[in-house]
Order: C-alpha cells, then sequence, then structure tokens
C-alpha cells in the first residue's frame, strides 16, 4: 500500500496481480436493503471461473450456514437464478466462527461460558453463536464445559464468585450483532441494565471478555416517507464491548479478546484462517495477491494494514476518504465507489506481477512556529480520582501527591 499522500482512486495497476480475495459482507455485497451494485458481478465471476474468495464477515449471529442462507435469501440472493449454486461453506468465514475457534481452544474442562447473543433468522435456518459452537467444537467438548445464555441475578452472582475465586475459569461471549435475543421464551429479548449488569460482575471478578467485532454501528438509511436522508445508524457490537470494558476499567485490559477484524486477536482467528481457506480454494502464491475489500476502515482495512495486504475501502457503507482524518494510521491502498468497479479490475489484471509499494515515508513537515498568546485561561485545580477520557473508555487516575489546589 502506499505511505503517504491523498489516497487514490483504483486503478488496474494498484489492483494487479490479485489472486485472491477476501470479502467484506455488509456494506459490500450487500446493505440493510439488499444487494449493492457489483454483488451478482462478483459472485458469477467468482464462480465460473473458480476464483479463490472467501466471504469475510464480523457477524457474531451466524456462522458459515447461517451466511449461507442469508446469500440465499431475497433481497440478498446472490444467485439471481435457479441454476446458480449457493455460495459454498468452505468460502465463508465469520466473527462467530472466529470467536468459537477461540473458545474451543483456550477453555479448559470446567469452564463457564454465558453468552449474549443474537440470532438469525433466513430461508428457515435460524443460527446464532451457541449454534456455531456446537457445529465446530469436537465431540464431547460442550459437556465438559457449562454454558449458558442466561443467568438469573443469583446465579451471575455465584458466578462472578467461583471466578475471583479461582474455582471455574469464566467467559462472557459477546455475540450479536448490536442487538441480543435468545432462543428461549424465558431468556432475553433485549438490552438492559439487568443484563449488562451480570456480565460486568463476571468479568470483574476474574472473568474474560471475548468479542467477535469492532464494528461500533452498522448503517441504516431509513426510507419513509420524509425520512430518506436520515441516518438510522444501528449500534454496533463493538459500541457493548466498549460499555463493558469501560465499566469494569481497568480489571478487563488484559482479559478482553477480539477476535474479529482488526481486533486483536482477528490476526490468527481470522485472516491466518483466511489465508488458508484461500490456498484450499486454489491460491497458489502469497500474501502480496491477496487484496481484501471493505467498507469499514478500523476493522475490514485495519486488518488489511495489520496483515500486511493490499486493501479497497469502498464508499457503499460506513466510510469514505473523508473519515481519514478520525482514524490517523489507518489507510487502503485505495478507494473505489462499489464492488462492480473492482472487480473489473481485477479480472483484467490478475495475470500481471503485483504492483511495488514500500515507498520511503517522508520526514514530517516541521511544526509551524508558536501563535502569540492573546489569552491566558484561568489555572484549573486538578481533582484527586478518575477523570474520564473521551471514546477510549480509559482513565487517568491523580495521586494525592499530585494534588495541586
Amino acid at each position: 500500500m502506499t505511505s503517504s499522500g491523498p489516497v487514490p482512486d483504483c486503478t488496474e495497476k494498484l489492483l494487479q496481480g490479485t489472486r485472491g480475495l477476501l470479502v467484506d459482507l455488509d456494506g459490500t455485497i450487500y446493505n440493510d436493503h439488499g444487494l449493492l451494485p457489483g454483488a451478482h458481478q462478483f459472485y458469477h465471476w467468482a464462480d465460473k471461473s473458480r476464483y479463490p474468495y472467501v466471504l469475510l464477515s464480523n457477524s457474531g449471529a451466524k456462522g458459515a450456514e447461517g451466511t449461507q442462507a442469508k446469500l440465499a435469501t431475497a433481497p440478498f440472493d446472490l444467485t439471481s437464478n435457479p441454476s446458480m449454486p449457493p455460495v459454498p461453506l468452505k468460502n465463508i468465514l465469520t466473527g462467530a466462527m472466529a470467536a468459537a475457534d477461540f473458545l474451543i481452544e483456550k477453555a479448559k474442562p470446567g469452564s463457564r461460558i454465558f453468552i449474549l447473543q443474537s440470532l438469525s433468522r433466513y430461508g428457515g435456518i435460524i443460527d446464532c453463536f451457541r449454534r456455531v459452537l456446537e457445529r465446530r467444537a469436537p465431540r464431547g467438548w460442550m459437556e465438559k464445559m457449562e454454558i449458558r445464555t442466561y443467568l438469573s441475578t443469583q446465579d451471575a452472582k455465584i458466578w462472578a464468585r467461583d471466578a475471583v475465586r479461582g474455582k471455574h475459569m469464566t467467559y462472557v461471549a459477546l455475540a450479536g450483532d448490536g442487538d441480543i435475543r435468545d432462543e428461549e421464551d424465558w431468556g432475553y429479548s433485549t438490552w438492559d441494565y439487568d443484563m449488562l449488569q451480570k456480565a460486568v460482575w463476571i468479568i470483574s471478578n476474574g472473568g474474560f471478555l471475548v468479542t467477535h467485532a469492532r464494528d461500533t454501528h452498522n448503517p441504516k438509511l431509513a426510507r419513509e416517507e420524509g425520512f430518506e436522508d436520515v441516518d438510522l445508524m444501528v449500534p454496533g457490537p463493538g459500541t457493548f464491548e466498549a460499555l463493558i470494558k469501560s465499566a469494569t476499567y481497568p480489571k478487563a485490559i488484559d482479559r478482553t479478546f477480539n477476535t474479529g477484524k482488526g481486533g486483536n486477536l482477528g490476526g490468527k482467528y481470522m485472516m491466518d484462517k483466511a489465508m488458508k481457506m484461500l490456498k484450499g480454494l486454489g491460491l497458489r502464491e502469497g500474501k502480496d495477491r491477496v487484496v481484501i475489500i471493505g467498507d469499514t476502515l478500523d476493522t475490514d482495512i485495519q486488518a488489511a494494514n495489520d496483515f500486511g495486504i493490499r486493501s479497497v475501502l469502498l464508499r457503499s457503507g460506513v466510510h469514505t476518504e473523508k473519515d481519514l482524518l478520525y482514524y490517523p494510521g489507518i489507510r487502503p491502498t485505495c478507494i473505489a465507489d462499489n464492488l462492480s468497479s473492482v472487480v473489473e479490475m481485477i479480472r483484467k489484471g490478475r495475470k500481471l506481477p503485483p504492483p511495488k509499494f514500500g515507498a520511503p515515508i517522508p520526514p514530517p513537515a516541521p511544526a509551524p512556529a508558536p501563535r502569540a498568546k492573546t489569552f491566558e485561561p484561568p489555572k484549573v485545580p486538578k481533582i484527586v480520582g478518575a477523570t474520564n477520557k473521551p471514546a477510549s473508555g480509559a482513565y487517568d487516575y491523580i495521586t494525592e501527591d499530585e494534588e495541586d489546589f
């Protein structure tokens, strides 16, 4: 990827030599109202030419089966005609699958897992994180764990007590795409203070927080008459992760694991696995021949930067070049309007060698001369205690020795 200056629009030269694709879903293939331009073209071309691709979604509500069902259901149907096969399961990797793999690898027999999940319903198929965990776990693994999707207040206190006393390794798995809903009638159906409190109790007392995505929101443009230009964004899983981390700070600093794109474990549980999937689908070359296409800077593009591959930011979803100012250090290789134009560029240049990047980054410009002081604000006394920092959820602490009244 380029190292400085404005991010260019995508060209055949910037994308030439691409032999494998990692493609985001929400905001790239579809949005809340249906498929986006280029989605049909991409799938028809990739299926016909057997081009290696993986649909890489941060969804915590569904695994490969649930995603396949959604992409076969109107208005998200990628096949468009009965002769087209559904998207193969081997071409799908989701945040729910990544988080499940983490738990299967790390949770020891006797561990407790409290799942905050949401449901996915498409084409008669119901999917959720617990079902993903069951499908991916080896035989007998589930029986060795205590897995709950609902805890009474008393049970939550017991889990917190046992966690702090070291009796059980205890996990809170945040596995919803913003909303949450249990499968059982007696379970939860929406976020409330009680639900958050139970999660906070467990994590504050030695539990681990496992999440699948950093997405703070999902775009949702209203269609109702008189509200066509209103952005009714939906809070995403990253919003609730930040809330829980803030409420448990600083106890959860070293006990929060995000396995999704851009997460602190996303490289191992999403990107490494996606590369292995591409190899299994026919990719013979290395990472320099792989491009990720997505619409979100701090997930799709961050994941590409961390993994060392090229990336395309689409203007069809969450972020555009106007948002780069707010995400310093996160930079795509190039920007495009939609998937349609990108597919054509990649199709034409796939047999060429990849472009060479890595030009040295120029030194920073000298700082401007300080302005003459025209106003001296009054000195504000420091207050003993914690001072909230916006957005990050972190705090600065002032000791008694630093009091300055």
